[in-house]
């Protein structure tokens, strides 16, 4: 899990739903390795540069590329990591 989905426009349910996240330190902790985990896995360098490829591609009228075989999400560098 990395977040907490809470209806548009339900303040009352909003506040509930902070009031919780900020009373479990185990909470928090779980949201924020999961959510940077989700975040390394989806914008590594190498699949943005994929996504940007076909964008590009796409509006210069080439045809869409074969994705990029799948690695190892442990093995991508995070967009924006030093390196």
């Amino acid at each position: 899990m990395t977040g907490v989905l809470v209806r548009p426009a339900r303040p009352a349910e909003l506040a509930v739903a902070l009031r919780g996240v900020l009373g479990d330190d185990a909470l928090r902790a779980g949201l924020g390795i999961a959510g940077r985990d989700r975040a390394v896995s989806r914008f590594d360098r190498a699949r943005i540069a994929d996504a940007l490829t076909v964008v590009y591609g796409e509006l210069v009228g080439e045809p869409a590329a074969e994705p990029a075989e799948e690695d190892d999400p442990e093995d991508r560098t995070p967009v924006g990591a030093a390196g």
